[in-house]
């Protein structure tokens, strides 16, 4: 992936300033159970809403915007994004969560966020990325680089996946057909698929809904 200068001065300067965000969102999840939410269609077809409510920490993901409180809960804790999002719609989609996720390297896409957002914004490291990246062949979807990141840095109690379907539906972030999506992807959802398959079976605490 090609990162202009911008991207990382200012990937460089987040860092210095976010250093210590990644330790308080491991307090955060720290033997907790926590639901990530995928944005699959498919998700919307399903009942999910109060088992992830349950969950002590519920992270979404892009825009993945509650349509259906019985599908997909009302609870977000942790907002997680590689995309731009104003802070005033992150504000009205997702309130104030405890914690902002940046996940791609490109930073340049990342809005201008207040202090208040800097304050507990995190950074997915560029270095965990990257071996996320020669693991699974093709650039990695923002759902499987949280995934990483969480397994990575959070020592939680149980880790429950919801709306995760590796694109056999289309997901709540695009606006084009699946058919025009799958054409065009530069991601490898078999590899993300098995990735997530292998974490299941070595981790008796990481469950796929």
């Amino acid at each position: 992936m090609y990162l202009s200068c911008k991207d990382l001065l200012r990937r460089a300067r987040l860092i210095f300033r976010c250093r210590r965000n990644t330790a308080g969102l491991a307090d955060l999840c720290h033997g907790r159970k926590i639901a990530i939410v995928g944005n699959a269609t498919s998700l919307l077809a399903h009942d999910n809403g109060a088992a992830i409510d349950k969950n002590d920490v519920v992270i979404r993901i892009n825009k993945g915007f509650i349509v259906n409180e019985k599908a997909q809960g009302r609870k977000t804790t942790v907002y997680a994004t590689s995309i731009f999002m104003p802070e005033e719609t992150l504000r009205e989609k997702f309130g104030k969560p405890a914690a902002v996720v940046w996940l791609t390297p490109k930073i340049s896409n990342m809005a201008e966020y207040s202090a208040e957002i800097e304050n507990c914004l995190c950074i997915y490291p560029l270095r965990d990325w990257l071996k996320l990246r020669r693991r699974i062949k093709k650039r990695p979807t923002s759902g499987i680089m949280l995934i990483d990141y969480i397994c990575r840095y959070c020592s939680f109690a149980e880790l429950n996946l919801f709306g995760f379907d590796f694109f056999a539906t289309n997901s709540l972030n695009n606006d084009v057909s699946l058919e025009s999506l799958k054409a065009g992807t530069p991601h490898d959802f078999d590899q993300e698929k098995e990735f997530v398959r292998l974490l299941t079976v070595t981790h008796r605490n990481i469950h796929l809904h």
